[in-house]
């Protein structure tokens, strides 16, 4: 199966570039662990977004982490 996640974080604007907040990092933490899933269940993960505040940029954080390739 093919997987599309979109969403981004409303409180990180495009034009900047930053570490996350304290309160932006739950979302980053469910995103990875969306892509973990997704991976390790042999899905496709479509990611067009490599923008941290983007959903993309944080499930495919997962889904290198499943692949080995991540931290």
């Amino acid at each position: 199966m093919k997987i599309i996640f979109m969403g981004s974080l409303p409180t990180y604007p495009r034009s900047e570039s930053r570490e996350l907040s304290e309160q932006e990092k739950p979302f980053a933490r469910a995103c990875a662990e969306l892509g973990s899933i997704a991976a390790g269940a042999g899905h496709v993960i479509i990611a067009s977004d490599d923008h941290p505040a983007s959903v993309d940029f944080h499930v495919v954080q997962g889904l290198m982490r499943v692949r080995g390739r991540g931290s």
